[in-house]
């Protein structure tokens, strides 16, 4: 089990400062990381365990600070694509489920678009909508479940066929500390095409991606920190 709260904490500390792997991920032990140092960043991956830590160097300082960690989800070796590298090629999956604790059931939704000339916006569009105060996101976590928790994303895309994953993207998400205090941290999630979503084949190419993704499961998760975020 992990909590993303622990992760969330140690978003901006330095790469000079110890960090303690085993104990985020709550795991024994933790594998030496495979290290790739650059000028402007530095990448500290734990394979095995599904995880990697990005370091960025952040002006005028002349260390590199934890910007974002990513958590991978890979699917079975049955359903991936040959010949494609995919970013999370060489991970296997890190120790689930990963936990998100809400301060309350009722999250706001923003409001709608403005409607194009000429439109109305329906009657009655909810502003609200219930979830439960615990999130927890294992392997088969759908696109759909995450935005029954966190609402819908600050932005989202499609993705490039062979390259880069469609994926949703949360500025903010609230989530408590052990003091009950909220803490804000930036998620994104990158979903796995094709998914867990059943159905006729030749009716899915048919549809919008948007209107398939919601039953596809994820492979990358990352969270990064928030700007003028307080409580960590």
């Amino acid at each position: 089990m992990i909590q993303a709260l622990a992760l969330t904490r140690v978003l901006g500390i330095s790469d000079v400062e110890r960090l303690d792997v085993s104990s985020l991920l709550q795991t024994e032990t933790a594998p030496n990381p495979e290290v790739a140092d650059y000028p402007d960043a530095k990448y500290v991956n734990y394979k095995p365990l599904g995880i990697s830590l990005c370091y960025e160097m952040t002006p005028p300082s002349s260390t590199k600070s934890l910007a974002f960690i990513d958590l991978f989800s890979p699917p079975s070796s049955g359903t991936r694509r040959p010949r494609r590298k995919q970013a999370y090629d060489g991970y296997a999956c890190p120790p689930l489920p990963l936990v998100f604790r809400f301060k309350n059931t009722t999250l706001e939704l923003p409001p709608p678009p403005a409607p194009r000339q000429g439109k109305k916006l329906p009657d009655n569009i909810p502003t609200t909508m219930e979830r439960s105060l615990i999130f927890e996101v294992d392997d088969h976590t759908t696109g759909k479940d995450f935005v029954s928790h966190f609402g819908e994303p600050t932005k989202k895309g499609e993705g490039q066929e062979g390259y880069v994953p469609p994926f949703m993207e949360w500025e903010r998400v609230e989530i408590v500390n052990d003091e009950g205090k909220t803490v804000e941290v930036g998620v994104m999630v990158e979903l796995q095409e094709g998914g867990s979503g059943g159905g006729d084949d030749e009716a899915k190419k048919g549809a919008a991606l948007w209107d398939r993704a919601g039953d596809w499961t994820w492979v990358g998760l990352k969270l990064f920190a928030v700007s003028s975020s307080s409580g960590l």
